[in-house]
């Protein structure tokens, strides 16, 4: 939803579209390291607190705090 957003608010519907059809955790990680700090969004939220950061680690998005087990890895088609 965020690279999508993005996307459309750049004047990029079409990119937009192919991020919201977009399966790959390795698409929407590429496009997601461009996005700005801030931007359309300011906050998330979600039920779980380690899901979504492994998730992120798992990309690459985010560096795993120190001590934290190994993030799984993230089936990427």
């Amino acid at each position: 939803m965020l690279t999508a957003a993005h996307a459309a608010a750049q004047g990029d519907p079409a990119r937009a579209e192919h991020l919201l059809e977009a399966t790959s955790g390795a698409v929407l990680a590429e496009a997601a390291a461009g996005l700005p700090d801030r931007g359309l969004f300011t906050a998330y939220g979600t039920c779980s607190i380690a899901e979504p950061l492994a998730d992120l680690a798992a990309l690459g998005l985010l560096a795993a705090p120190a001590g934290a087990p190994p993030a799984p890895s993230l089936p990427l088609p």
